[in-house]
């Protein structure tokens, strides 16, 4: 990934699940610049964390980072599996 990459990703993400959904997401997929703003123009990230039940998370005792990692990896696979 190109510091462009990086800068627009840090730029129009605010949360940091964000970031690293995105950064994965053009990890795996090789996305040009044109294709990442695309996809967060859609908002791909809102819209696939939408189709997660996350109340399994809430009553866990797990640490915030744990958390927001599992959710990161349910989200990677629900978005995976739709365009495989």
């Amino acid at each position: 990934m190109s510091y462009t990459h990086h800068m627009t990703i840090f730029l129009r993400c605010k949360l940091i699940e964000g970031r690293e959904f995105y950064i994965r997401l053009c990890i795996r997929e090789s996305y040009s610049i044109r294709e990442l703003d695309r996809q967060i123009s859609s908002r791909l990230f809102d819209q696939c964390i939408n189709r997660r039940q996350l109340a399994p998370f809430a009553d866990s005792k797990l640490t915030t980072i744990s958390i927001g990692l599992q959710i990161i990896s349910s989200v990677i696979k629900i978005c995976g599996e739709g365009s495989t």
